[in-house]
């Protein structure tokens, strides 16, 4: 069973008693009662402190750099929005000049991009990085687009300025056929590109060559009937086989006017010929009959004498005649070809 222990039963045991133990004390320091602990404790709470303080700075500093990084980028969307939509905006260019200004605007929204960045703290950096290299690539991927766009805009209109350059030469070189055939046949090879860069079907190309020859013809033979309206019916006599039904109805309704209206100013000029040539003619006989003495209205030329030749002479002094004695005065290119005509 237990038993308290007796100090007094052997002299080894007699040295277990505190009086004979020696560097004991009762003495006891703070650390004995945990101030050790307790000063451990307050190192992590200070540090706990310090981190608080630090995640707030932290914290802080993310967020500046948040509004910072923003506050560029709202710049940055100023600047390529006035760089695309503007008055001068590369989206509101067309043709050749949209496509002659595609790289000048490449390099200028990626100089606006790093113009921005300037002076941003590192974190800063970083966030309006992040942003302005997804807008900066969307803007050039539309940008890219519109020239593509353009692209086919200057090679339609290029390629139909040259089309209508060549109809223009078929119609200074109609007179020769050679430069006529050359020049349409050249204005429908140029169809074929055109055909090709609008994407065009087999059917719209074949109608558009149709309506390209046919369109030519027409207005070649209008000019030339403007001018010449006989040179206008042999051309339509040449190559009325260009025309399609339409266009060689207009053109033959335009030449029948024109021509109607030529023959009408050709009898008129002849007629006007002819009434000066019997004013002149009357005038040659006035004077023949002053030289010869005889007078123009006195009917003298048949008193002298009753041959026919005085009377011719009386008539045409009176101006009674019928008219037909005026051959032998004025010959074949007259009264004849008047009659010609008038019948």
């Amino acid at each position: 069973m237990p038993t308290v222990p007796n100090y007094l039963d052997t002299e080894e045991r007699v040295g277990l008693e505190p009086r004979f133990r020696r560097g004991l004390t009762a003495e006891a320091d703070p650390d004995a009662f945990g101030a050790g602990q307790a000063r451990a404790l307050g190192k992590v709470a200070g540090g706990l402190q310090q981190l608080a303080a630090t995640t707030g700075q932290i914290q802080a500093q993310d967020i500046d750099d948040t509004n910072a990084a923003k506050d560029r980028f709202v710049q940055l969307q100023n600047s390529q929005r006035e760089a695309l939509y503007g008055a001068n905006g590369f989206l509101n260019l067309q043709g050749s000049t949209a496509v002659n200004a595609s790289a000048g605007l490449q390099k200028q929204l990626l100089q606006q991009q790093q113009d921005f960045a300037k002076g941003l703290t590192p974190g800063a950096s970083k966030k309006y990085e992040t942003a302005a290299s997804a807008l900066t690539q969307s803007n050039l991927s539309q940008a890219s687009a519109h020239a593509g766009q353009q692209r086919k805009v200057w090679s339609t209109e290029s390629t139909v300025s040259q089309i209508t350059s060549f109809a223009s030469d078929a119609y200074v070189g109609y007179r020769n056929p050679g430069e006529f055939t050359k020049n349409v046949a050249a204005g429908v090879n140029d169809l074929d590109h055109l055909a090709y860069t609008n994407g065009w079907s087999a059917g719209e190309l074949e109608e558009a060559k149709l309506n390209y020859v046919s369109g030519t013809t027409k207005n070649v033979a209008l000019g030339i009937i403007q001018n010449d309206p006989d040179a206008g019916d042999k051309f339509l006599a040449d190559h009325g086989h260009l025309l399609l039904p339409k266009d060689r109805d207009d053109v033959r309704s335009t030449l029948d006017v024109e021509l109607k209206y030529s023959d009408s100013n050709r009898k008129s000029g002849i007629i006007l010929a002819a009434d000066r040539s019997f004013a002149q003619a009357g005038d040659n006989v006035d004077d023949a009959q002053k030289a010869a003495g005889i007078g123009a209205s006195s009917g003298a030329g048949n008193a002298a004498s009753g041959d026919k030749d005085s009377k011719v002479g009386n008539e045409a002094g009176s101006g009674t005649g019928n008219g037909e004695e005026w051959v032998g005065l004025l010959g074949s290119s007259g009264p004849a070809d008047l009659r010609q005509f008038l019948l």
